[in-house]
């Protein structure tokens, strides 16, 4: 049901109420058991569209309300059914990316039609807190493509890595095939290339790709993807940023308990002293979750 694109909260009532049925169709006869049925399909359908109106959002942009493990679901959805023979684009947002959507309109629209939109970022999280419009969870776009790459491990899909500077890709993927045993390593590429230039699209697609993982920053990465749907063809892209890095032992994530507390941003600006300018728009971020809350701004789509 998952992989079909059924929500998680409704797969739950649906085979709860499954699993009630058999119960009752051990003991009681058949009249019975069609009343059940109308019953069940009567909630079923009110959920649904409740539901379906109960997405959060955040200025216009509609988040996918999930845990981990339902995004990674839809994930392996999205890859084993692809609607159509382009490429499937999960973005990833936190704070910083939410204020990137308000100043730059084309990204704004490619996040909008985006296959997947996950919350990431602590400030992020707690602005929609804020706001009534919480999400369940924080996923984070490390964590998501480091379960990915678990996933495609077991389910033999190529991984394409595209993004950082020199080497960092390809160190990136060696510590991930060491993590995971069986990773297929569709190839490598830094992020430093003309991204109007097709020659990296269709060798990935050449590849047999099925995961593509790009890290050339926010808005680079969707805007690559986006101009290249068609020649990379149906395999699932997700934007992660800095996360190569990470991998690769370039930097150093943030301890759990600094992550939980809302501080992995402080964390790895000490390590990157010149992100200062990027981070001070978490100030604005926050400036403008209060300015919505108390009706002074809402987003202006021109």
């Amino acid at each position: 049901m998952l992989d079909g694109g059924t929500e998680h909260p409704e797969a739950v009532q649906y085979l709860a109420g499954l699993c009630a049925l058999t119960s009752i169709a051990a003991v009681w006869n058949k009249w019975l058991i069609i009343l059940v049925v109308v019953i069940i399909l009567f909630i079923f359908r009110r959920s649904r569209k409740k539901l379906s109106g109960n997405k959060p959002s955040l200025w216009d942009i509609s988040f996918d309300n999930v845990s981990m493990n339902y995004a990674i679901s839809k994930a392996r959805g999205l890859i084993q059914n692809p609607p159509d023979e382009r490429a499937n684009l999960v973005v990833t947002l936190n704070a910083i990316g939410m204020e990137t959507t308000i100043d730059d309109p084309e990204f704004f629209e490619i996040v909008k039609e985006s296959a997947m939109i996950l919350a990431d970022g602590s400030g992020l999280c707690l602005g929609m807190k804020i706001l009534g419009s919480p999400v369940q969870e924080r996923v984070a776009g490390i964590d998501f493509a480091e379960q990915l790459c678990r996933a495609a491990s077991s389910e033999n899909w190529p991984v394409y890595f595209v993004g950082a500077a020199g080497d960092t890709a390809e160190i990136c993927a060696q510590v991930l095939q060491s993590r995971f045993p069986g990773l297929i390593v569709a190839g490598t590429h830094d992020g430093y290339f003309d991204i109007n230039d097709t020659a990296l699209p269709d060798a990935i697609r050449e590849s047999g790709t099925k995961i593509l993982l790009a890290a050339m920053g926010q808005p680079r990465q969707e805007k690559w993807v986006a101009l290249h749907r068609e020649r990379l063809g149906p395999l699932l892209a997700v934007g992660v940023g800095g996360a190569f890095d990470v991998f690769s032992g370039h930097l150093i994530r943030a301890p759990k308990w600094v992550q939980k507390i809302g501080f992995e941003w402080l964390y790895r600006q000490l390590q990157e002293p010149s992100r200062w300018r990027k981070n001070l728009r978490l100030v604005t971020f926050m400036l403008r979750i209060f300015a919505t809350k108390l009706g002074l701004y809402h987003r202006n789509n021109k």
